[in-house]
């Protein structure tokens, strides 16, 4: 399997695997087409803290997706990489998609960043097994949201 960047001719797969991952019970809000299409046109100018790969199996594939974004925290004296979305379509899912992406991700940002983060549903028990398994661990933060 390969890790690719999102480019402007993967706009229409982008689009595919995110209505998935948005059905798939994963996030708390719906699939929103206009989101969906400013993240698409932030991921492809190159914005400087916003990172979109494609996951490739080894047929050829696409086997899913992530987009990734950071921000410097100074409790941590570093910049922290947010595993914003990861998905893996279910055909390819309990094959190591989501280990390969998330070891390509430690290495690649290796030496830039000085963590990883992610936030995961309360009640998505598989996924919990999975991060955990990855060495993910709760850090005592209970994430509040208001909007702007």
């Amino acid at each position: 399997m390969k890790i690719k960047s999102i480019k402007e001719n993967d706009k229409n797969i982008f689009k595919e695997l995110s209505k998935e991952f948005y059905a798939s019970g994963a996030t708390i809000n719906p699939y929103n087409d206009e989101t969906n299409e400013k993240t698409f046109r932030y991921l492809t100018s190159a914005h400087h803290n916003l990172f979109g790969y494609l996951i490739i199996s080894d047929d050829g594939n696409c086997a899913g997706y992530s987009l990734l974004t950071s921000y410097w925290c100074n409790e941590e004296g570093g910049e922290i990489i947010i595993i914003d979305e990861l998905y893996v379509k279910k055909e390819y899912r309990q094959h190591g998609y989501a280990k390969h992406f998330i070891s390509w991700a430690e290495n690649h940002f290796k030496g830039r960043a000085v963590e990883m983060t992610l936030e995961v549903l309360s009640d998505n028990a598989h996924a919990i097994d999975l991060y955990s398994e990855l060495g993910f661990a709760p850090d005592g933060f209970t994430t509040m949201t208001r909007k702007i």
